[in-house]
């Protein structure tokens, strides 16, 4: 069995305590959410990688449409891309879901236009 550090463990868990900034798309229109997704993976500070919470909210007790497959799809077209090099999916706790993801540094994203 490999031996992880604490940190990297905490990453693979989805540890939200280590998480450097957070995207509240809770209350949000799609198209607003999605928005506010691709200006927070498309700006990451430059020279580092940092890690992400995005809190979406929880589904209503009738059912309806939720935030969080038009946000997966959106995180995993970057990733694809290499924007973004892991994605984890949570639970908030008092309800509510969301995504951990690690945004790449600059330096390392790969050259576009």
């Amino acid at each position: 069995m490999p031996f992880f550090e604490p940190e990297e463990a905490r990453k693979m868990l989805a540890d939200t305590s280590l998480t450097e900034d957070v995207l509240d798309l809770r209350g949000l229109s799609r198209m607003d959410a999605l928005r506010r997704l691709d200006a927070a993976i498309n700006a990451p500070p430059d020279g580092k990688s940092r890690s992400l919470l995005i809190r979406l909210e929880s589904p209503e007790e009738a059912g309806g449409e939720t935030l969080f497959q038009p946000i997966g799809r959106r995180l995993l077209k970057a990733k694809r891309r290499s924007l973004i090099d892991r994605v984890l999916t949570v639970q908030q706790p008092g309800g509510g879901g969301g995504y951990l993801i690690e945004c790449r540094a600059n330096e390392s994203r790969p050259k576009t236009g």
